[in-house]
């Protein structure tokens, strides 16, 4: 067993000593990492939506999946490259860039989100009576489109060091221009 441990510490001593190698290795294993994760969530989620009479949390478990998938794996490519790398703008390049593609594939997720929970409003019935009229749907969807677009906006701009505060000001003076 000591045999083992020994032969655990020269292997890890060698891959340190190879940057190319050990980021290859963190790549890797974030794949490895993400698809694990990946299907143990989102098994475990579709059993227990499976157990519902509604198929809505069933389609938003299939739209979160992806989400979940390329966030873990970011994170870890992100780790790789500050392995393979100590040029600090090329880190925080790098790490922005992911934070962005995580911001931008969530956004898109919401959206779907958003519009299948509005579909799926709209048609359920109580009583003969729709919850939610057919005429104001179009409203409900661009309003989350904007909100979920806003978000996305202010949060990309946060992952680049970009200070959304006078962004939020403008839009503010905006609004009271044009209210």
């Amino acid at each position: 067993m000591k045999d083992l441990g020994i032969i655990f510490n020269q292997l890890v001593d060698f891959i340190r000593i190879y940057p190319p190698l050990h980021a290859l290795i963190l790549v890797l294993l974030s794949f490895i990492c993400a698809k694990i994760v990946d299907v143990i969530f989102i098994s475990f989620l579709s059993k227990i939506v499976g157990k519902t009479n509604t198929e809505i949390d069933d389609k938003i478990v299939n739209i979160i999946h992806k989400p979940i998938y390329y966030s873990l794996l970011f994170i870890g490519l992100t780790l790789s490259i500050g392995v393979f790398t100590t040029n600090a703008t090329v880190i925080s390049a790098s790490t922005a860039l992911f934070k962005t593609l995580a911001i931008l594939l969530w956004s898109f997720a919401l959206f779907r989100v958003f519009f299948e929970i509005i579909s799926w409003y709209s048609s359920s019935t109580t009583d003969n009576k729709k919850l939610l009229s057919k005429k104001v749907i179009p409203l409900f969807d661009n309003l989350g489109k904007i909100i979920i677009f806003s978000g996305a906006i202010y949060f990309i701009m946060l992952s680049w060091g970009i200070n959304p505060v006078g962004w939020l000001a403008s839009a503010g003076v905006l609004g009271i221009m044009l209210g």
